[in-house]
């Protein structure tokens, strides 16, 4: 496996030679791989060592010019408030259906007197269901959050809280990565697929299921660049670099497995015949020339057929 993870970045047209190998094989092969986005998306919380000054200044920041605030134990606001820690998400809604369309579903919710847990599908980032894991403590019952303060209570219980959590946020994070890891492999080898099907007839050369279990390697640099960008929180244009150069071994592979269809289309000898090779592309050149020599005669006969409109008039 570890000369497939090499070849797959490094010498992709290799991948054609692993093309038989089973289907056991393959799935423990992106399993293994999509491994490296759960350690990705486990560094996150399994970082977290209590909040820094930085995240309670963001905090303070968040709920500055709102009206929220805890009265009798019951969280209120006319706002929704979204905060960041460590990549442990909050979200402080007002109301439960905005929380069940909210764009970016947080890890934890604050609604009304209860904090929830908040469970979300990865690619469309629809919420599933949130689960009310404890009410609010009860130092936290009359609380102004727009009026937060550096050594605020608000922050020793967002802390414990954290902390209380923390091995399920680890291990639900490592979950959710390598799950992540999979569908992006199966995705990516999938538009693969469709595109050298669009190309050329492969399935009169090789079977299908190993032609897409090719595609399945090749995809392997999509996960570590995937894997690479959130660990340094890496977007924008940078990103879209990213994903280009970790989709070329995808494209180096189609072009060799589209040069050895054409082998056996045409035949070994007359694809590497560089003479016969020069000859195709004089031919070519010499018919350009031929027919660029017939326009430049059409015209001048129209130039000859003005010139005697001239002289008779």
């Amino acid at each position: 496996m570890f000369k497939l993870l090499r070849d797959s970045i490094f010498a992709p047209k290799k991948i054609i030679h692993y093309r038989a190998k089973s289907g056991w094989f393959t799935f423990f092969y992106i399993f293994l791989v999509s491994i490296i986005m759960g350690v990705v998306l486990m560094v996150g919380p399994l970082s977290y060592d209590g909040l820094s000054y930085l995240d309670r200044k963001d905090i303070i920041k968040a709920f500055k010019n709102t009206d929220a605030k805890i009265e009798s134990g019951v969280f209120t606001t006319s706002d929704e408030i979204e905060i960041i820690i460590n990549d442990i998400s909050f979200g402080f809604y007002s109301t439960e259906s905005y929380l069940l369309n909210v764009p970016n579903p947080p890890t934890f919710a604050v609604l009304n007197d209860k904090i929830y847990f908040v469970r979300a599908t990865r690619s469309t980032n629809q919420v599933i269901e949130f689960v009310s894991i404890k009410s609010l403590p009860e130092s936290l019952q009359n609380v102004d959050l727009y009026a937060l303060t550096d050594d605020s209570i608000f922050f020793t219980e967002i802390n414990n809280l954290i902390k209380e959590f923390k091995p399920w946020l680890v291990i639900g994070s490592f979950i959710v990565g390598v799950i992540h890891g999979m569908f992006l492999m199966v995705l990516y080898a999938g538009i693969s697929y469709l595109f050298i099907s669009m190309m050329i007839r492969v399935g009169n050369f090789m079977k299908k299921g190993q032609l897409y279990k090719m595609f399945l390697y090749s995809s392997t640099a999509i996960v570590f660049a995937e894997g690479i960008m959130l660990l340094l929180g890496i977007n924008g244009i940078v990103s879209i670099i990213f994903l280009f150069v970790a989709f070329i071994p995808s494209i180096v592979l189609e072009r060799e497995i589209i040069k050895r269809i054409r082998i056996k289309m045409f035949g070994d000898g007359l694809m590497n015949n560089q003479s016969v090779v020069d000859k195709i592309n004089k031919l070519i050149n010499d018919k350009d020339k031929s027919d660029e020599d017939d326009d430049s005669n059409d015209l001048d006969e129209d130039s000859n057929y003005n010139d005697n409109d001239d002289d008779d008039n």
